[in-house]
């Protein structure tokens, strides 16, 4: 199961093969690891880069570690923080993982129309006027999904700055980083959305009249649209995975 690292970046190496493992289940919750001497013997590194990794699984929720030593795996699905989503979102050949895509869509449906509606109620000018330069690049991106993606998530950011809400803004954080290493290859499943200038504009129309109920209406629609051609997009993907 754990095989010798390339001495490049020990700390580093070990963190990422052991974290990978947990991710794919082959250290099972529960599963309590070798003892350092032996763990750093199996993997080819001194025990100052294994326990610096340890340091990091612990930090990330992924192990936990009993006084003398031994560490236990645990289920990260219920001690894990929203930082984990970037390495669960890419799988270990670098295709991204669908079902954690899936759940970060989903997410974006759910919360973007609240995003947008508080956007409307404390942005203000400010904002809309953001809103609209960056639609103005849209325009001239004259129907080219990646650039148009790309400024869509710019959009998004200045909605969420323009709710006044920190979680919103460090959970767009988080999704931007995950979704940042897939978002050219998923940006034509977004066709549909992200070619939809009108509802950007009129969400913008939206923040600078203040009217948080239009804003989130059309923001839903806008998404949910997104959203389909995500989940199509997905089925595709399973489809030419499976043959």
């Amino acid at each position: 199961m754990l095989k010798a690292v390339e001495r490049r970046s020990l700390s580093d190496a070990v963190f990422l093969q052991i974290r990978s493992l947990i991710l794919g289940g082959q250290l099972a919750v529960g599963a309590t690891l070798p003892a350092e001497r032996l763990l750093s013997t199996q993997l080819g590194v001194n025990r100052n880069a294994l326990r610096e990794a340890l340091k990091r699984l612990q930090q990330q929720q992924l192990i936990t570690t009993h006084a003398g030593g031994a560490s236990r795996v645990l289920d990260f699905r219920r001690t894990a923080g929203l930082d984990l989503l970037v390495a669960l979102l890419v799988g270990d050949g670098g295709a991204p993982r669908l079902d954690v895509a899936r759940s970060l869509v989903e997410l974006r449906t759910a919360l973007g129309p609240d995003i947008a509606a508080h956007a409307a109620e404390r942005g203000g000018p400010a904002t809309a006027k953001l809103l609209e330069q960056v639609i103005l690049r849209m325009e001239a991106a004259k129907g080219d999904v990646v650039l148009l993606h790309r400024e869509s998530f710019e959009l998004w950011r200045h909605l969420v700055d323009g709710s006044g809400n920190v979680a919103y803004r460090l959970l767009f954080n988080t999704l931007e980083r995950a979704w940042g290493s897939v978002q050219d290859l998923v940006a034509p499943a977004l066709a549909d959305e992200v070619t939809d200038l009108a509802s950007y504009r009129a969400i913008a129309r939206a923040v600078a009249g203040a009217d948080s109920r239009r804003a989130r209406r059309v923001a839903q629609k806008m998404l949910l649209r997104g959203q389909a051609g995500i989940e199509h997009w997905l089925k595709s993907a399973a489809g030419r995975t499976q043959r």
